[in-house]
């Protein structure tokens, strides 16, 4: 259990990295008037996808088993964490956010299994 709190932690840890690094290239970018608000928005879901599958894929390849529950577990802990902002901050739950929640729900799961199954290719050379 240590192990998987410790390997938690530095992919979480590292996905936070990734994304204040590409928050600042992106801010940077709408601050000089390179890129308009809508383009902005769009390219901060992006990057939250992009986070979302290497926070997966980070997790799984430190624990280099189980990557589909883990997976599962990362999924279960967004979906509560999520939804539970949404009702504190009384948001309207609407379809483009479901949308954007699942979506990134699927890109935990599969980065997941993608970081075990590399994990295991890595072992096995």
């Amino acid at each position: 259990m240590k192990k998987k709190l410790i390997n938690f932690s530095i992919s979480l840890l590292s996905a936070i990295i990734l994304g204040f690094v590409m928050m600042v290239i992106v801010t940077l970018l709408s601050r000089n008037n390179i890129i308009n608000q809508q383009v902005n928005d769009n390219i901060v879901l992006v990057i939250s996808f992009i986070l979302f599958f290497a926070f997966g894929f980070f997790f799984a390849f430190k624990e280099k088993k189980r990557g589909f529950l883990n997976g599962l577990l990362l999924v279960l802990l967004y979906l509560i964490l999520a939804y539970g902002y949404l009702r504190i901050s009384n948001q309207e739950v609407t379809f483009s956010k479901t949308m954007t929640i699942v979506g990134r729900s699927l890109l935990l799961l599969s980065g997941s299994v993608l970081g075990v199954n590399l994990a295991s290719r890595n072992n096995q050379d």
